[in-house]
């Protein structure tokens, strides 16, 4: 997981980033990301927003001139082995459409909308690879490490990016 921690630190060099977690907490797996942004709200990291299930609730905080960066935190199913982690832009096209999610407004429609008002920002997704999504909010123990992982390592670099 080295390689993941160099992409982060890589992805957020010089960024005034805004960490956005979104998901479904009561479906297991699919509640990752918003395990994370709580994870690092504990930990008194600022520039993270709780979405869940309703990113598109919180647009105009994503179009504030001050954020350079939204890097949108979710679960994903793009048929990796569970816990993997992707990176990707959301670019113009969207992202790769082998990527999918459980909410209603695709992220990168919501990412399309921000660069609109925000031209300067970029928009990545950092998808955790899902092993299961039924009822329930225990994440399974793979997808539970890789978050971990993510929680101390973007916490790391929050904490760096902040001057702190």
């Amino acid at each position: 997981m080295m390689d993941l921690e160099k992409a982060i630190r890589k992805l957020l060099a010089g960024a005034n980033p805004l960490i956005i977690g979104v998901g479904n907490p009561l479906r297991s797996d699919d509640g990752v990301g918003v395990y994370i942004a709580n994870e690092l709200a504990k930990r008194r990291r600022k520039n993270v927003l709780v979405a869940e299930l309703s990113p598109e609730n919180y647009i105009d905080k994503m179009c504030n001139p001050e954020y350079n960066l939204l890097l949108f935190i979710d679960a994903v199913h793009a048929n990796f082995p569970s816990g993997s982690v992707v990176v990707k832009e959301f670019r113009e096209e969207g992202c790769e459409p082998t990527i999918t999610f459980s909410h209603r407004i695709p992220l990168s429609f919501i990412a399309s909308l921000v660069k609109r008002r925000n031209p300067r920002v970029r928009v990545f997704l950092l998808g955790i690879q899902v092993e299961r999504t039924q009822l329930g909010e225990e994440i399974s123990p793979k997808v539970k490490e890789t978050a971990d992982l993510i929680v101390k390592i973007l916490s790391e670099e929050l904490k760096r990016v902040a001057g702190k």
